[in-house]
């Protein structure tokens, strides 16, 4: 190449690619919810309010945190100011509170609050009432400046009490009519989670429930960047490359990124069939040690027999069934006879991608997983002791 180019892939946790492919549905309602805060007049009862909160569920590498860095930037075009958190230990927690009133003004209410209890006021567990943080009063204030959009990402680990606290203010505050627009996002856990809050309104947000492409949405993540960049990929060589994919957000950006180098390699910008070919033993090494760190996480959480149960219950029913029918089988072989401990492993081989539900059915998680996973343990098989 007579220029070089960076590589437009980008796999990674918390990454963002340079080209943002599908989701179309999804960015659709972020952008409505975003829209539901703009030129909002809280007195006009004519103009329809701010919509329910938003939340984001999907396995880790689907994209999730894609679609929240969308958001923000959205959020920044509309004009409307974003508050971005991570972690939740307490209502006094200090990005929540220099976010909302800045640093000197958090500064001076933990001295304020630690007075009240005689303790530190960032303690995990340290059980604060919004009433005593001034949570209502220091959204309304935030939010007289411009509209606000609360971000909440990895939902799943925040503590329990707090979000609660957190979220009733919020839904408070949206059903004043008050600009606030707040998406949240998390692993699958995140729902058993938030099924354990005392409030009921959770029910009924907007949900929405990612993990894989279609093949259209993967075929257009993996050409889209070549074409951008004026790199021709020939039509046997693009289908090579999806099928490398298992329409995997994750895997897309390895096989984009390896393919991209072994061309920028040959100082052209053309792939074909036998270059992503050249490719693939560093895209085969990448996806294996993807998937080592999820089979090691089902070791560790004592799923292993549980995840090989779930395999033959899906080899046996064509690769689907319904939930009921899974957790059964968990159980033993009887339907509808289960125990919450099974609901309990169902729900953590879910939270992991092992397996997913998409449109009321359970399948793969991702389809090449499964043959890994026979394949360690043929291999688990044939070790002596």
């Amino acid at each position: 190449m007579a220029k070089t180019t960076k590589n437009p892939f980008n796999p990674g946790t918390a990454t963002q690619p340079v080209y943002v492919a599908g989701r179309l549905k999804e960015r659709e309602l972020i952008e409505e919810t975003l829209l539901g805060v703009t030129d909002l007049d809280p007195a006009d009862e004519t103009q329809p309010g701010p919509l329910v909160p938003l939340k984001i569920v999907g396995p880790r590498g689907v994209g999730k945190t894609t679609l929240l860095l969308e958001a923000k930037k959205l959020a920044k075009s509309h004009k409307i100011q974003v508050l971005h958190l991570s972690e939740l230990n307490s209502l006094a927690d200090a990005k929540l509170l220099t976010g909302l009133v800045g640093e000197k003004a958090k500064e001076r209410l933990l001295n304020k609050l630690s007075r009240v209890k005689g303790i530190s006021a960032g303690p995990v567990g340290v059980a604060w009432e919004p009433e005593q943080v001034g949570l209502e009063e220091s959204f309304l204030k935030k939010m007289a400046e411009q509209p606000l959009l609360l971000l909440l990402d990895e939902v799943m680990h925040y503590e329990p009490k707090a979000l609660s606290g957190l979220l009733r203010i919020c839904q408070q505050l949206i059903g004043d009519r008050e600009p606030l627009a707040v998406i949240m996002a998390g692993t699958p856990q995140t729902d058993q989670m938030l099924g354990q809050l005392k409030a009921s309104f959770i029910e009924r947000v907007n949900k929405i429930y990612i993990n894989a492409f279609d093949d259209d949405e993967t075929l257009d993540a993996l050409a889209h960047p070549f074409k951008q960049h004026k790199a021709k990929v020939a039509p046997a060589a693009l289908r090579r490359m999806k099928k490398l994919t298992d329409n995997y957000p994750f895997f897309i950006q390895i096989v984009g990124r390896e393919v991209w180098k072994v061309m920028s390699a040959t100082g052209k910008r053309e792939v074909s069939l036998a270059l992503v070919k050249q490719a693939e033993p560093a895209i085969k090494e990448k996806r294996e040690s993807f998937y080592e760190e999820i089979h090691a996480k089902i070791i560790s959480a004592s799923l292993l027999k549980h995840a090989e149960r779930a395999m033959e219950i899906l080899g046996k029913n064509q690769g689907k069934v319904k939930r009921v029918a899974m957790i059964s089988g968990l159980a033993g072989k009887k339907l509808n006879v289960y125990s919450p401990e099974h609901v309990e492993i169902f729900d953590q081989l879910l939270d992991r991608g092992f397996i997913w539900m998409r449109r009321g059915w359970v399948e793969a998680g991702i389809p090449s997983f499964f043959d890994f996973c026979r394949q360690t343990a043929k291999a688990a098989k044939q070790t002596t002791f």
